[in-house]
């Protein structure tokens, strides 16, 4: 694709003139691009176009001549990988119509190639290395099939389980669960599905919530890029068969997304006299979750050791001690009320 083609293609998507199929993949890959949202937003049009250019060009080794250029150690920065394959998905649609089939729906079907189905008939977790190198826990009671070989990298499960998965940006990872698909460029997540089943089989509540990455969840059936539901580190969505609707949060457990011996060895939860803004921004930070407090409090002083505490502990004690409250609203935490004396 020249650069001419791509100034077409971004100016007919901002006029609203580009096709369906155009307009779902660009929202698809700009919602997993790993670059500051409100950076974005403060970049002018032509200059945001400009500079998407120049670094997809450099990385991907390809002049508007069409000649191939040496290349460099480009794929070690993700976002450019995203970048990249927003070019790629432009120029040729195959990657695009393999997510997007002809029916307009998400479904597991293999006509021909054959299955193979894993499952764990035992009373402990069983741990599964796919061909990609993605690793699968299925709990008591739970499968996943399979087409071999495994070249499109989508499996159907039934039950719970935890996904560790190969990063690979040319295949996304699809699991199929349910009423819903979750879809994956690299990254660990579980999905659960519960024991009670709807009259067509499928379970009443489905429940993905992320450890690492980023996920995309949305339904099978008449599934649209652009009301998927994003999921970031400790953020949680909860499907209902019955009205069919999402429902999105915090985890019940959120985990550290920073290795404990690093927090250990810096003290990152030890405070003395510390400023409540800044405590809470090392949670924010750590959790990779929002948290909004009163503007009073903001300078109120901490005091406590919080290294070994889970996070809603963590917020109980600083509560506790500053008189606040807290609540979630959807994936944000706030906090209200509260006086420094």
């Amino acid at each position: 694709m020249s650069r001419k083609k791509l100034s077409d293609l971004i100016r007919n998507y901002q006029n609203g003139t580009c096709s369906e199929k155009e307009r779902e993949l660009l929202d698809y890959w700009y919602q997993l691009l790993d670059q500051d949202e409100k950076g974005k937003d403060e970049v002018e049009d032509k200059a945001r176009e400009q500079f998407l250019w120049e670094n997809i060009s450099k990385r991907t080794q390809y002049t508007d001549s069409g000649k191939r250029e040496m290349p460099k150690p480009w794929w070690t920065n993700w976002s450019w990988v995203a970048a990249a394959m927003v070019l790629i998905g432009i120029g040729s649609w195959v990657w695009f119509n393999r997510l997007s089939p002809a029916d307009g729906e998400y479904s597991f079907k293999y006509a021909d190639a054959p299955m193979v189905e894993k499952n764990n008939q035992t009373a402990q977790k069983r741990a599964i290395v796919l061909n990609d190198g993605s690793r699968v826990v299925l709990e008591p009671g739970s499968s996943i099939r399979y087409a071999e070989p495994f070249g499109d990298r989508s499996v159907l499960l039934t039950g719970n389980a935890f996904f560790d998965i190969t990063s690979d940006s040319l295949r996304p990872f699809k699991v199929y669960a349910g009423d819903i698909v979750t879809r994956v460029l690299g990254t660990s997540f579980f999905i659960r599905s519960g024991k009670k089943e709807h009259g067509n089989g499928s379970p009443e509540v489905m429940e993905v919530s992320v450890v690492t990455g980023k996920v995309m969840v949305e339904k099978q059936k008449n599934a649209n890029l652009r009301q998927g539901i994003m999921l970031t580190p400790n953020q949680q969505v909860t499907y209902n068969h019955s009205n069919q609707q999402f429902i999105k949060g915090i985890v019940n457990e959120p985990v550290l997304n920073k290795p404990i011996e690093v927090i250990r060895e810096n003290s990152w939860f030890h405070f003395a006299d510390t400023p409540l803004e800044e405590v809470l921004s090392r949670l924010e930070e750590a959790y990779q979750l929002e948290i909004d407090v009163n503007e009073d409090v903001m300078n109120c002083p901490v005091t406590a050791d919080l290294t070994d505490q889970p996070l809603f502990t963590k917020l109980d004690i600083i509560c506790a001690a500053l008189k606040t409250s807290y609540h979630q609203v959807g994936t944000q935490i706030i906090i209200t009320g509260g006086n420094c004396n």
